[in-house]
């Protein structure tokens, strides 16, 4: 519901300020920037953790300041969106044939499209989703079709339909740039963890030597 779209927006808007100040943080000057991401092994352990630390959340901040981005213009139109209207009441049990026409006659709208999935809104109708990889990875086309006399509600071509997802939620996922977009976003994931579990043992670390020089 809404608490969880805005668990996400903060999640997001978090993520927006920790690799907004990282990166000012860390800017030692252009000069400087590619030696100032070198770890020497010489350091002790302590500070090889912050290095790793630097780098790795250096390496994908541009990244994750597009997922942080992204997200959030996937969840804001949610979230400020006014409940809908009570629409009629759908018929009991609706047959599995009442079914079946209602998405054969969404077929004919778009007959050469996959299906991607059906939807059952709390109303007398069914959403029925085709697959629209010509317009991008993850758009739809949307037919809406009226359970109780099979009537066609609604018909929405991907390249006309004006929802934000459909234009953003590619670019969130890497779709946008096939299989190097989805592997570098494999990779923030990855640094992302690394930074989740490095930032709070060297708070830790910071800690403990505090405490010891009292």
């Amino acid at each position: 519901g809404r608490l969880g779209l805005a668990i996400v927006l903060l999640n997001g808007l978090a993520l927006l300020a920790l690799a907004g100040s990282g990166l000012g943080f860390w800017w030692p000057g252009r000069k400087r920037a590619l030696k100032s991401l070198a770890i020497r092994k010489s350091l002790p352990a302590r500070a090889r953790l912050r290095g790793w630390h630097r780098t790795g959340g250096v390496a994908v901040s541009l990244v994750i300041l597009s997922s942080a981005l992204s997200g959030v213009l996937l969840v804001v139109p949610d979230l400020a969106a006014t409940p809908a209207a009570a629409a009629p009441a759908a018929p009991d049990r609706p047959s599995p044939a009442m079914i079946d026409g209602a998405v054969a006659r969404a077929q004919k709208q778009f007959p050469a499209a996959g299906l991607r999935d059906i939807r059952f809104p709390p109303a007398d109708r069914i959403d029925v989703n085709f697959l629209a990889p010509e317009h991008n990875p993850r758009a739809v086309h949307v037919v809406s079709v009226r359970l109780s006399d099979g009537e066609i509600l609604k018909r929405l071509p991907a390249q006309a339909n004006p929802v934000l997802w459909m234009k953003v939620l590619t670019l969130h996922t890497g779709d946008s740039a096939g299989l190097a977009g989805r592997l570098l976003l494999l990779a923030e994931a990855l640094v992302l963890a690394l930074l989740a579990v490095s930032g709070p043992v060297m708070w830790w670390q910071a800690r403990r030597r505090r405490q010891k020089g009292r």
